[in-house]
């Protein structure tokens, strides 16, 4: 094995190859694994690796996008062939052109980056329900300052 493919298929991150018409012709042992699968003799077509709407998006806006500008990067969920659990991804592709200029296939670089989304969303929940509570403790407050007000006209008037 020469250089280029020990380092892509001892890389991290999930590489991937497919034909123009979105045929994988090759996935690295990180990939394989992170998306389940390794027991796969056949790999399946690239948008099976996302759910229904998300494999629209891709294929009606996306990849339209990846072919008039070379490439193209998202964050996207991809799906686990054995689980069908989401894993956010970076999702980095690029086309493969032929000695003419004419599209081929494309490639991948996508990272994992479910972890982070994962607080991220949780960060974003807290941050609403916090922000909830000021709301609701600022009401309280209003109330309070409204009843003691009227507490000290009606002393004032005494």
């Amino acid at each position: 094995m020469n250089g280029y493919a020990l380092l892509v298929e001892n890389c991290s991150d999930f590489v991937g190859i497919c034909d123009i018409d979105f045929n994988l012709i090759y996935v690295n042992r990180a990939g394989k694994l992170l998306l389940g699968l390794e027991n796969h003799a056949k790999l399946p077509n690239v948008f099976n690796f996302f759910s229904p709407s998300d494999a629209a998006f891709i294929a009606e806006t996306f990849i339209p996008k990846v072919l008039r500008q070379g490439s193209g990067e998202i964050e996207i969920r991809f799906r686990h062939f054995e689980t069908g659990a989401a894993i956010w991804m970076g999702y980095s592709v690029l086309v493969l052109r032929d000695a003419d200029g004419k599209a081929t296939g494309y490639a991948t670089i996508s990272r994992n980056i479910d972890s982070r989304k994962k607080a991220e969303m949780a960060l974003a929940q807290e941050r609403t329900l916090l922000a909830e509570r000021v709301k609701e403790r600022t009401r309280e407050l209003s109330l309070a300052n409204a009843e003691l007000a009227r507490a000290n006209r009606l002393k004032n008037e005494f």
